[in-house]
């Protein structure tokens, strides 16, 4: 069930007026709500499932603002070490659009997250100290990870001498121009383990690294249309290409020579429909069987959703007709009919599909 602050904010929404542009009064608004920490907090309960059992749930909030399309929601609560955390959420049209939390009893900012209209994390997280200083950010559209204070994340030059050494991996492998134009490191994605567990790669490690697992964006062009390429180090740094992954044999060490505008021309030729070129998507996949995997395209278009036959729970099946390319080339290789269980926008960067033989 939804926790009630949420509904409340859904409540709010219907005395907006839509689409009304923010006035210097209301930004103004806006910054008082979000540093006033002084408000007596008023506190109400929801039912959640907790291992099988519908329980009474506690959750406070003190406050909401609604300004146009915009909908603020304060809340607060004690975490697991007993500080007091204050958590502001910003809407708009019902979309969580910004996510941010403040330090106790202050009107610091903690850590701030952008999201878009699809709930997909964007532009750039951000975390500060009490006093105001940076931490650390992360791009989400660039990938790129910036460290400010090196006291609290002691173990980062050893993460980036690994990195380092992961790069060069790749490149003896692909080339410099290919590692150039069509690679990507994700820090997002890359993960450390330590002597008890594991942690991702910007998180504060309390423990030096004892093993390693770096994530590559692989890409045609800078459309968001990649696979990955994975590399694993034992705990003595040496690289373990048993545990890795994405390595193509006897590929020519160039740059991929195709994009996505090309790709989607060479289609059309091939008898791609030019009246569908607007719902036209793709993803770069790795696959084959072992020893011979390789990297390939595939554009893809809808065609149909049906309900497949026998399932209990009548999930639907999404179908598509993929044209698949060669993307060292250019070259197109095949057409094909293929089939999933989720919507392309879930399910494109995993590469869940399966032939359709029906």
């Amino acid at each position: 069930m939804k926790p009630i602050s949420i509904l409340f904010a859904l409540l709010c929404s219907t005395q907006c007026l839509f689409g009304q542009q923010l006035s210097k009064e209301d930004s103004l608004l806006i910054d008082r709500f979000k540093k006033d920490y002084h408000k007596e907090i008023t506190v109400a309960a929801y039912y959640d499932t907790i291992e099988g059992h519908i329980l009474p749930t506690l959750w406070s909030f003190n406050d909401s603002l609604c300004l146009g399309d915009l909908i603020l929601e304060k809340s607060s609560w004690t975490d697991e070490e007993e500080n007091k955390i204050r958590h502001i959420k910003t809407f708009r049209k019902g979309n969580l659009i910004l996510d941010e939390y403040y330090y106790d009893g202050s009107p610091q900012l903690k850590d701030v997250t952008e999201f878009d209209e699809k709930g997909n994390k964007t532009g750039i997280y951000r975390e500060y100290l009490k006093n105001g200083k940076p931490d650390q950010t992360f791009d989400y559209n660039t990938l790129t990870w910036t460290v400010y204070d090196m006291l609290r994340h002691p173990y980062y030059k050893e993460q980036m001498a690994m990195k380092a050494k992961g790069d060069s991996i790749i490149i003896e492998r692909y080339g410099r121009d290919f590692f150039t134009k069509n690679v990507i490191f994700n820090a997002s994605l890359s993960k450390v383990t330590d002597s008890k567990s594991w942690s991702y790669w910007t998180d504060k490690l309390e423990e030096p690294p004892v093993s390693y697992m770096l994530s590559y964006n692989v890409k045609i062009d800078e459309q968001n249309s990649y696979s990955r390429i994975g590399l694993t180090f034992s705990p003595a740094g040496v690289f373990d290409p048993e545990n890795s992954h994405a390595f193509e044999a006897g590929n020519p060490r160039t740059a991929f020579k195709m994009t996505f505008a090309g790709v989607l021309k060479e289609a059309i030729r091939q008898g791609f429909p030019e009246s569908d070129t607007s719902k036209a998507d793709g993803t770069l996949v790795f696959e084959g069987e072992d020893g011979s995997r390789r990297f390939l395209y595939y554009l893809t278009i809808p065609q149909t959703e049906g309900i497949p036959s026998g399932s209990y729970d009548r999930k639907p099946t999404y179908k598509y007709l993929v044209y698949v390319f060669n993307p060292w080339t250019g070259q197109f290789i095949e057409k094909k009919k293929m089939k999933t269980w989720a919507l392309w926008e879930y399910i494109k960067d995993y590469q869940w599909l399966s032939p359709d033989t029906e």
